[in-house]
């Protein structure tokens, strides 16, 4: 099962398919972006003042650029002329590049803690982050950041929120085992899934079925709700999560990767 946002949901179930699996596509969460002018226009602002463009999202990518272009009639590649950009992982690096745009900093592990101590380390005194997010999004970097006196410009742009029409869909699908794997690419997609389904239905699921995740936080996510049925990859991407599924034992009493 293919959980991510409709409008992102291509990739992750092509990828399947290539490896001769079959995918259902059950949406459990929408990007709800910030509508209010006043904030926006904030935004902007604070993305014009800023030296550095830090993203830990494709969504953060997808409503700054919306942003950018609803305040200005520049191309992108003016628009970012004279500032650094940092992502915290492959596939947002890949996200920017598909605008035009080039990351300057990437970590070799892709979260927030590495994505921070490199910008540290990086950036010169005096410079300023403009960092886009979700209302959902965790602390952590900011907090980093600023604890060493870095100026963050945090701008909350958009809301990660559940998709209650696919409540009856996933309900179907977990009581009657028509899946084998839950694919999560957030913590969002994770606190979404217990939201819309039954106990029941979980435990149905779990009889046989595996939970498999993209990154280290929403693995972090999963394992809050008590989920032990999980295949923890390798390298947090989207192939590494497809290995760890085809790897998982559903007998072994520790989660793939656990002990590496």
């Amino acid at each position: 099962m293919n959980t991510r946002a409709a409008h992102q949901a291509a990739p992750l179930s092509e990828a399947v398919r290539t490896r001769g699996g079959q995918v259902k596509e059950i949406p459990l969460i929408r990007i709800a972006p910030e509508e209010r002018r006043e904030v926006k226009a904030r935004a902007f602002q604070a993305f014009l003042n800023a030296d550095w463009a830090v993203f830990t999202s494709a969504n953060s990518i997808d409503v700054t650029v919306d942003l950018l272009r609803e305040y200005s009639d520049k191309s992108l590649k003016e628009l970012f002329a004279g500032k650094k950009t940092a992502a915290v992982g492959e596939k947002t690096k890949k996200k920017l590049e598909g605008f035009g745009l080039v990351a300057d900093l990437l970590p070799d592990t892709f979260d927030a803690e590495h994505l921070a101590s490199l910008l540290v380390n990086d950036m010169s005194s005096g410079q300023t982050v403009f960092y886009p997010k979700s209302k959902q999004a965790r602390t952590v970097l900011q907090d980093r950041l600023t604890k060493a006196q870095v100026k963050v410009l945090a701008a909350e742009l958009y809301d990660t929120v559940p998709e209650q029409r696919s409540e009856n869909a996933l309900e179907r699908s977990l009581l009657h085992r028509e899946i084998d794997a839950v694919m999560f690419a957030s913590p969002s997609a994770v606190h979404s899934f217990y939201r819309l389904s039954s106990v029941k239905a979980r435990a149905r699921f779990e009889e046989r079925g595996c939970y498999a995740v993209i990154g280290p936080v929403t693995l972090e996510a999963l394992r809050t709700y008590g989920a032990t049925a999980i295949a923890v990859p390798d390298k947090y991407t989207i192939e590494g999560m497809l290995d760890s599924i085809s790897q998982y034992k559903p007998d072994s009493d520790t989660e793939m990767g656990a002990e590496k």
